[in-house]
């Protein structure tokens, strides 16, 4: 029983570290995100790219559709990996703990 209490006692911590840090990531790294795919978007019907650069695709975008164009589409990347990275940091450091109990027995 104390191996399970041992486990659980940081099970809740160790979620919401893995969640918040992934979290922070994602809005950090977001606006990246957009302005690469943004540049990788089809040309023009006549041709032509849309943006030229990255640095154009900042402007263009701040321009036309302000600070909210940058974290468009960041609700769907919150959701599938702020939940995966909590269950993977959870599992991760609690089979660490039970390896290190078991090479203390």
């Amino acid at each position: 029983m104390s191996v399970f209490n041992s486990l659980m006692q940081n099970t809740v911590d160790y979620a919401v570290l893995g969640g918040s840090s992934k979290l922070s990531a994602i809005l950090l790294t977001h606006p990246f995100q957009v302005v690469r795919a943004r540049m990788q978007q089809r040309p023009g019907a006549d041709g032509t790219p849309r943006y030229l650069d990255s640095w154009h695709v900042v402007k263009e975008s701040f321009r036309y559709e302000g600070f909210r164009a940058f974290y468009k589409g960041i609700t769907p990347t919150i959701l599938k990996s702020v939940p995966t990275s909590s269950i993977t940091f959870l599992v991760y450091e609690n089979v660490l703990k039970l390896l290190k109990l078991a090479s203390r027995d």
